[in-house]
């Protein structure tokens, strides 16, 4: 497959496979790092990995290209122009929203909650400076970028009260291990 202006290894993932978990596989099939730059052009090898046909299907359907790469310099964010996101630099933020992150938030709950969808997940984590797999804390403040919103899902939300949190607080076995109590006094004593 070629790859398309600013497309990363995540958009990849999505475009071809429903999904953007295949994107460190897609990364290591083709010997490169999941943070390399990758060129208008470029050719890449595609792994044999299971679709989820809707998503792809859905892409397809609506003629969407997944393509997040989009390269900032500082004090620039992202502004609506005819419909389209597009870079423009700004002398300061203070045209940029700042948010406080709820617990169990991730980038896509936050695309969701703001813009009525999650395909800004990777512009919010961009313009952060984080990963869009970063685990979020409750409490966090972070920039949002100015882009299109989806009304008519945002009033969805709004009126039945949904505020997403969708992040997973799974603690492997061996921290609840650690995290064991002696019950009553210590058996030593200093």
């Amino acid at each position: 497959m070629k790859v398309k202006a600013n497309q990363t290894f995540y958009d990849i993932s999505i475009q071809y496979f429903g999904t953007a978990d295949y994107a460190f596989d897609i990364a290591a099939f083709n010997q490169k790092s999941i943070s390399s730059t990758l060129s208008n052009g470029e050719e890449l090898k595609l792994p044999s990995l299971p679709i989820i046909t809707e998503v792809v299907q859905y892409y397809q359907a609506r003629a969407i290209l997944p393509a997040t790469g989009i390269k900032l310099q500082p004090e620039v964010d992202l502004i609506t122009e005819v419909g389209t996101a597009v870079p423009m630099v700004r002398k300061n933020q203070n045209g940029l929203k700042k948010v406080k992150v709820l617990k169990k938030q991730t980038f896509y709950d936050l695309s969701v909650q703001y813009f009525g969808t999650a395909d800004y997940a990777f512009q919010i984590a961009f313009l952060n400076q984080k990963s869009v797999s970063t685990t979020l804390f409750g409490g966090e403040e972070l920039v949002l970028p100015v882009l299109t919103k989806d009304i008519k899902a945002l009033q969805y939300f709004t009126a039945r009260n949904i505020i997403p949190a969708t992040g997973l607080s799974i603690q492997p076995p061996f921290v609840a291990a650690l995290e064991y109590e002696f019950p009553g006094e210590f058996p030593f004593s200093f």
